[in-house]
């Protein structure tokens, strides 16, 4: 028999197609023709299970016994323990959409919910058996060896069922939304072969995309368009490998959400120019004029550029431009809110100089005017033996003399060189723009509204979004206390440009300012201590709260004698304080932290293994290799942590932490990202790694089975890396595969 979906050929009898997996539609044979004299009830003493009441005209559910010569047979689509018997209500045969059917007796309605239930547990079932019971919106786990990529189709409590899905394997993959189609590089000298295959289908052979493949742009629906990028141009191709050229001398930036639109980057020598296009129509539309900053919305639906003349502009989907504002220095977006900075006046370091501008005028000294004159110490002389005359000449007093207007000569010089050291000292403070204060504007609609006026920034530029989940909020960096109010150094005192910044860099308060909207508060971090220095900012929503982490200088001047680590400090401010006074110490001299949905969880005593302690509320563990700490990206409460590190082998121990409690995972595993994974309820990991391979296993539980030996890496989602600040970097490991270390790079703790 033939499935009806595919058209696959299958066992009789069959439940399921092997090949789709569709459940099997038996063909129902036609109406019978002969009239049907009346309608035909079971006998009442026989079981009844359940009543069908249309035509046999549809697959039907369960095997029905009707009083007719030829029984209709239909495979069941779950496993049923007996035929069940069922009366059959027949319709009049002349009209039969009209024929009111037969109403099932009293005790057969109270079967009905029981039925039904035990249908929807059946197809959910028969649907975790297809699909090896994943969640959707979890892509697969893969792994690769030297060459080859798998994926685990299923783990289940002693076995994996995985889908080898290229023995040529360039370091790139990735699903459609629905993972049943995995997009894949096969290596092709400089360039990568583009392949998709069906996942789990063996038989099914890969499908090219296209060859000589710059880089990968994006998948829509269910392998429905695959993008890429190919000599300067970007392409679409179909499920077929059918391209077609959606745009030359251009790479894609991104892609929207529902796939609707892609925002291009455009060639051009002397500019950055953008263009969205249409992925329906593939038309396109310039969404930028001679950009110097462009910013866009994560649904392209609002594009901001900056020209070089200062003009804000806005630009919608069809390319329109709206001009904002004029003579804007700086922008930029945090979150979908959009912040820009007009000049409002610019401080030289001349204005941080007391000096009253004048000198008395003075000329070039000349050593004539100054050097003694010699007849004033001579005396004319008659020799009495010969009677000539001669002149004698008193050098004692003579050189007295010259010593007495070399040193006025010398003071008149000095002053000379001051007053002309002073007027070209005006000159280059007077040129050396040093402070702006902007005033700041967020884009309410089509207006701007002021947010804050003179203020002083260290770069308006630098609007950053507030990590947290949907802060709303931007900080930037600030000079606290406002620029008039900074201490004058008098022009006497110094000599050089350098000097009046080294003045200002005392005596400037460096803060943080942190903007919602209208709203901007600014936080002088010396209000907790002069020796500190804000380093990272963190939003944590659920407590309402700032989570700041600051240098103290005065502890690194210390520590720089022994080590080349910082002095790091962790505090927290509630988002309502109006002053950095209100921050409240949670840890010092940490060597780094990162951030729960609920606690703060600090790194100190770093070693030169880059091991520390961490801990959280009443938690602590020792000897943790700072290099892996993964946050669990379905619990904002859980993270994992690998320790008792060897710094000889390179192994450790992996241990889950969630609600206070730390619970042991498995020993002598190679720390890394690539070599330990949660997936599907259940861990992977890497054993006995040596020389770029090791033993892929799964731990289910006390229980451990080995999926793959020869492995050189993992990737799923689940983890991601525990973002913070800290002194110890993170770096990649494992694979021999160059490609596969290119594309993934290193990364940073």
């Amino acid at each position: 028999m033939k499935c009806t979906k595919c058209g696959a050929e299958m066992p009789d009898n069959s439940k399921f197609c092997p090949e789709c997996g569709s459940v099997v539609e038996a063909p129902v044979e036609a109406p019978i023709e002969a009239p049907v004299e009346a309608p035909i009830e079971a006998p009442v003493e026989a079981p009844v299970e359940a009543p069908v009441e249309a035509p046999v005209e549809a697959p039907v559910e369960a095997p029905v016994e009707a009083p007719v010569e030829a029984p209709v047979e239909a495979p069941v689509a779950a496993p049923v323990a007996a035929p069940v018997a069922a009366p059959v209500v027949a319709p009049a045969v002349e009209e039969p959409a009209k024929e009111p059917a037969k109403a099932p007796k009293k005790g057969i309605k109270k079967l009905i919910p029981v039925v039904a239930v035990v249908l929807v547990v059946a197809i959910i079932a028969g649907v975790f058996l297809i699909f090896g019971g994943k969640k959707e919106d979890i892509a697969p786990a893969v792994y690769h060896t030297d060459s080859e990529l798998y994926v685990i189709t299923s783990l289940g409590g002693s076995k994996a069922k995985t889908f080898e899905v290229t023995d040529e394997y360039a370091g790139f993959h990735e699903f459609t939304e629905d993972n049943k189609y995995i997009i894949y590089a096969e290596e092709n000298d400089d360039d990568y072969d583009l392949y998709y295959r069906e996942v789990g289908k063996d038989k099914k052979e890969p499908v090219l995309i296209a060859k000589d493949v710059d880089d990968f742009c994006g998948v829509s629906g269910s392998i429905d368009n695959i993008y890429y990028e190919k000599n300067g141009k970007i392409y679409v191709s179909d499920k077929k490998g059918n391209s077609e050229k959606i745009i030359s001398d251009a790479y894609c930036m991104t892609i929207s959400e529902d796939y609707k639109y892609m925002l291009c980057e455009v060639d051009d020598d002397e500019y950055d120019n953008y263009e969205l296009v249409d992925l329906k129509t593939l038309d396109s539309v310039k969404v930028s004029s001679k950009a110097q900053q462009f910013r866009y919305t994560d649904d392209l639906s609002k594009f901001y550029c900056l020209t070089e003349k200062g003009k804000l502009l806005e630009y919608d989907r069809n390319g329109k431009d709206t001009t904002i504002e004029k003579d804007v220095i700086g922008m930029n977006l945090v979150g979908d809110k959009l912040y820009y900075a007009k000049e409002n006046k610019v401080y030289t370091l001349y204005d941080f100089v007391n000096d009253s501008g004048k000198d008395e005028k003075v000329k070039e000294p000349v050593w004539d005017d100054y050097a003694p004159d010699i007849t004033k110490y001579q005396t004319e002389t008659v020799d009495p033996f010969w009677g000539f005359t001669y002149t004698e000449t008193d050098y004692d007093a003579y050189y007295d003399a010259v010593d007495a207007a070399e040193e006025k000569y010398d003071a008149a010089y000095d002053k000379y060189n001051a007053v002309k050291n002073r007027e070209n000292l005006r000159e280059n403070l007077k040129e050396y723009e040093y402070i702006t204060t902007y005033n700041v504007y967020y884009l309410n609609g089509s207006k701007g509204e002021l947010v804050t006026e003179n203020g002083a920034f260290a770069e308006i530029s630098n609007i950053y979004d507030l990590e947290g989940e949907e802060s709303g909020y931007g900080y930037l960096s600030v000079y606290v206390g406002g620029v008039t109010e900074i201490e004058k150094v008098s022009i006497e005192d110094i000599q050089y440009t350098s000097d009046v910044i080294d003045h200002l860099t005392e005596n400037i308060n460096k803060g943080y300012a942190v903007v919602k909207e209208k709203t901007i508060n600014t936080y002088n971090v010396e209000d907790v201590s002069e020796d500190l220095s804000v380093e990272n900012i963190k939003y944590n929503a659920s407590g309402s709260e700032f989570l700041v982490i600051a240098e103290d200088k005065a502890k690194t001047e210390e520590l720089e004698e022994i080590s080349d680590y910082e002095a790091m400090c962790l505090y927290t401010l509630k988002a309502s304080a109006k002053s950095a006074k209100e921050a409240k110490l949670i840890a010092e001299d940490i060597a780094g932290a990162f951030f729960t949905q609920k606690d703060p969880v600090t790194l100190t005593n770093l070693d030169e293994d880059d091991c520390a302690t961490i801990s959280s509320g009443k938690f602590s563990a020792d000897d943790v290799y700072s290099s892996f700490i993964f946050l669990d990206e379905n619990d904002a409460d859980t993270f994992y942590y690998a320790a008792d590190f060897d710094a000889e082998d390179h192994l450790a121990t992996i241990y889950k932490y969630t609600n206070g409690k730390s619970t042991k995972i498995i020993e002598d595993v190679y720390p890394s990202y690539r070599h330990f994974a949660s997936y599907d309820g259940k861990y992977l990991a890497i054993v006995d790694y040596d020389d770029g391979e090791g033993d892929l296993i799964c731990i289910n539980g006390k229980k451990t089975y080995t999926i793959e030996s020869g492995v050189g890496g993992i990737l799923c989602e689940g983890l991601r890396t525990a973002y913070s600040y800290s002194n110890a970097d993170y770096y990649s490991y494992g694979s021999d595969n160059d490609d596969y270390d290119d594309y993934y790079g290193d990364y940073y703790y």
